[in-house]
């Protein structure tokens, strides 16, 4: 995978994406939202947006 590749073009799938939910919010504190594979679905996106999620929520 690289930074550009699209989460459903590489068939990301519900099961899939809970699990990769489960180990952000372990990982990194952030519980990512449903619709945040919508906003940003490639994969630099959805880090850009869950980094600056984890900067700005202090829990």
């Amino acid at each position: 995978m690289a930074p550009g590749d699209h989460v459903f073009a590489l068939g990301g799938r519900f099961p899939s994406a809970m699990r990769v939910a489960t180990r952000v919010r372990g990982r990194l504190g952030v519980q990512p939202k449903l619709g945040d594979a919508f906003r940003a679905p490639e994969l630099s996106a959805s880090a850009a947006l869950l980094g600056a999620r984890r900067t700005s929520d202090p829990t």
